[in-house]
């Protein structure tokens, strides 16, 4: 439903999972390292245990993925399998219930897959001999076979210890058979038993899954925003982002639970800033959050009727010829593999601009003072953003006798107006008012580059701080923009930069 109102090409926080949104970061791509490496080289039994929605699933799905070809996997998800018929399952999964070579003393056995049927033609000791001729002919051609059983905590005791015996099989020299176990954490309480104590001896790698950390938390939802689709400012703040970790005890399926309601709150608003009443109204709206939900103001109740009013509102505005503020502004896609995480080219979360700005600022004192100084001289304020200028100043020149910062802003925020809506422009990079020195560097060492005349910059005031965004060109449409995306030269490549439009920078502004 929001997908397109954020630019995105599929559901950024779907809770089944994706393989190619696999986020490394929590340790969690540690975590598949040290399960390739167990798995590979024969490494005896290896547990996994994670609280519920911590991810073990997916690191499941990534640790199958990532095994070579010659590795022959058996995936249980249902482990509520009694003794006597995990055999049979095993077997069925390694496709031997068709094996019927020459020789074989028995017949079609395992057609019954439970072993309900008393009169069944296969033993357990023939079932056993079968399997270990399967697992010595992978053997031979170099080949493995590894099971993965999934809430294995639900295993019965019996069944487990018979998970035990078959790690026995070997040859002199190698274990023929691998065992994953993935689990709640109830599963160490079973293992903890007296009956099973010779399998948990034989565990060689034991890992657990810890919840994200706040850090961890933020990086991800930005990650997985990407991955989906979209390109530009990160949309989850720190803040945002420390209030899902808050109250989703840094799992990833709750994470994912909150995240989607959020964007779909923000939605239901018309607005690209995730703001905490939106997460409280998906928290609220969450049956895990522990939070009194009569005391709720803000739930995502109403949420279909309030986007209804927005489709009609929006048809009503098509329907008079009023098109509707485009809100794909930073759509690029972005595959897994390309990502990366750069801290220095984070961009900050889309700001909330002040509708009216009573105080003089900094740039339009420093230009009163030396209008005082010299009488004579005639000059013009440099423009203030959010401040449209009227058609007297936008035929003035920019005066010389200031900084080259502030140059480039007064010479910006005329060229903004003079830009159509519907043309794009590359931000290079956006750096907060406490670090300018980064600002002021950086066109120093652009100075002598023949790129330095197509460098804009402009700076929006949020309620905390001030930021400032460096541009780069003007293109006719996203096409054009995105092949100037993809040939920027090195030095203006360096910083992750990110398509936008006009119209979207001309919004933060306040510029008309």
């Amino acid at each position: 439903m929001y997908l397109d109102y954020f630019g995105l090409d599929r559901p950024p926080f779907k809770i089944t999972p994706d393989a190619s949104m696999f986020f490394s970061g929590g340790e969690r791509g540690n975590a598949l390292e040290v399960l390739k490496y167990a798995v590979l080289n024969g490494e005896g039994i290896i547990k996994v245990v994670g609280e519920v929605g911590s991810g073990k699933t997916m690191l499941c799905r990534m640790l199958e993925l990532n095994l070579p070809d010659d590795i022959e996997i058996v995936y249980i998800a249902n482990p509520v399998i009694s003794a006597d018929n995990i055999l049979h399952v095993i077997a069925f999964e390694l496709g031997l219930h068709n094996d019927k070579k020459d020789g074989d003393v028995t017949q079609k056995w395992c057609d019954d897959l439970l072993g309900s049927n008393k009169n069944n033609d296969c033993s357990k000791a023939e079932l056993l001999q079968k399997i270990q001729r399967h697992l010595l002919e992978k053997h031979a051609t170099g080949g493995q076979v590894v099971i993965f059983i999934e809430e294995a905590q639900a295993m019965p005791i019996s069944t487990l210890e018979e998970i035990r015996l078959l790690s026995n099989l070997e040859t002199d020299t190698d274990k023929l058979l691998q065992i994953v176990l993935f689990g709640q954490p109830e599963l160490d309480e079973n293992l903890n038993s007296t009956e099973i104590r010779q399998l948990r001896e034989r565990i060689t790698h034991s890992l657990n899954l810890k919840p994200f950390s706040k850090d961890d938390v933020a990086k991800y939802l930005n990650f997985r925003m990407t991955i989906a689709g979209y390109h530009g400012p990160d949309i989850f703040s720190e803040k945002t982002a420390r209030t899902i970790w808050k109250y989703s005890n840094g799992l990833l399926r709750r994470i994912n639970i909150i995240a989607d309601k959020s964007l779909l709150s923000a939605y239901a608003d018309q607005t690209h800033n995730i703001a905490s009443k939106h997460i409280m109204a998906a928290v609220k709206d969450s049956e895990f959050s522990g939070v009194d939900k009569r005391k709720s103001t803000s739930i995502l109740l109403p949420t279909t009727i309030v986007i209804a009013i927005v489709v009609i509102v929006s048809a009503i505005y098509f329907y008079i010829g009023t098109k509707p503020e485009s809100t794909t502004t930073h759509q690029q896609k972005v595959s897994a593999k390309k990502y990366k995480t750069d801290k220095t080219a984070i961009l900050p979360s889309p700001p909330t601009i002040e509708k009216t700005l009573t105080q003089e600022t900094k740039i339009e004192k420093e230009q009163a003072k030396k209008n005082k100084e010299n009488k004579n001289q005639k000059t013009v304020p440099i423009p203030v953003q959010g401040q449209p200028l009227d058609k007297q100043k936008q035929s003035r020149n920019i005066p010389d006798d200031i900084s080259p910062l502030q140059k480039k802003i007064g010479e910006t925020n005329v060229w903004l107006e003079k830009k159509d809506n519907n043309t794009y422009t590359i931000q290079l990079l956006s750096v907060k008012e406490k670090n300018i020195s980064s600002i002021k560097k950086y066109l120093t060492e652009l100075k002598n580059s023949s790129e330095y005349t197509k460098i804009k910059i402009y700076s929006v005031k949020t309620e905390n701080e001030k930021l400032y965004g460096i541009l780069y060109g003007t293109f006719k449409n996203k096409a054009a923009a995105k092949d100037a995306l993809n040939a920027l030269p090195t030095i203006l490549n360096a910083n992750s930069p990110v398509l936008r439009t006009i119209k979207g920078i001309k919004k933060e502004t306040g510029i008309k």
